[in-house]
């Protein structure tokens, strides 16, 4: 028998982990489809008509120790990880997703289960089923500029203005973390938010725009840690971290809409 008082965090970490592994084997052993549903929320919890398979319900969580980072390294990464790691073993290639959510989460979620992991994501989008697909397609839904920072840094600056303009959160973060060799902003080419997105073909394309702008940028300014100062449809958040891999380091913030101010959330490795 092993004596609590005996145990520090890291094995109270190893602990839960394991036990997380052997249930999820356990849920995952009765799924012979290769197509899954998952509900992924932070707003409001599950609705019972969706029933998912398995469900990230943290509606009821406190959202500042949720989207710090502390809780993200301790908790949240690990839980996505397994989750991907297991979901790959059965073969199950296809994840339906209910989602009432923040941004951050669903570009987490989107980067970890992404393309070159073998998985498609069908978002549930109002009354419709957005899906991830690759276009090779040259779109020009977005005007994507980037201009010169600080020499020496490494990190850039990426604002996605979408459902509403993000640069006046971005330049207050700026006045106290002045850390960005450059800033590449990708808005709507007419210049109007809130941006309509009919379809997820278009949402597709914008996701593709925004992942090609920061290969281009990162080809000007080196850098290896981005940071994503985002206002975009939950199922967009999720297409663009479908394709972001090889993009370096992730860093996520969480938005306070009573502010208009941006704090530092979670941050996605490059080797994840």
């Amino acid at each position: 028998m092993v004596s609590l008082l005996n145990v520090d965090e890291a094995d109270i970490l190893w602990m839960s982990g394991r036990l997380r592994n052997i249930l999820l084997n356990s849920i995952f052993n009765y799924i012979t489809d290769t197509r899954m549903k998952v509900a992924i929320m932070t707003h409001i919890p599950t609705p019972e008509t969706f029933q998912p398979a398995l469900d990230f319900d943290w509606s009821q969580s406190s959202l500042e120790e949720l989207f710090s980072t502390d809780h993200w390294q301790k908790f949240n990464h690990d839980a996505f990880i397994d989750v991907r790691n297991i979901l790959q073993k059965k073969g199950i290639k296809t994840l339906e997703i209910y989602t009432k959510t923040h941004p951050q989460t669903a570009f987490a979620f989107g980067y970890i289960f992404r393309r070159e992991a073998d998985f498609s994501l069908c978002i549930h989008h109002f009354d419709e089923i957005w899906s991830t697909q690759y276009l090779n397609t040259s779109p020009s839904h977005l005007s994507c500029i980037s201009t010169e920072g600080n020499i020496g840094s490494q990190h850039m600056a990426v604002a996605i203005s979408i459902t509403q303009d993000v640069e006046y959160g971005l330049k207050q973060f700026i006045k106290d973390n002045d850390i960005f060799r450059c800033y590449l902003t990708c808005a709507p080419s007419n210049k109007k938010t809130p941006y309509n997105i009919s379809n997820d073909v278009i949402a597709s394309e914008i996701a593709e725009e925004v992942r090609n702008a920061i290969i281009d940028t990162r080809k000007i300014y080196p850098t290896t840690d981005i940071h994503l100062f985002a206002a975009v449809p939950i199922p967009l958040a999720y297409m663009i971290g479908w394709r972001l891999n090889a993009c370096g380091r992730i860093h996520l913030y969480h938005h306070d809409r009573n502010t208009s101010t941006y704090a530092k959330s979670w941050i996605l490795d490059g080797n994840d």
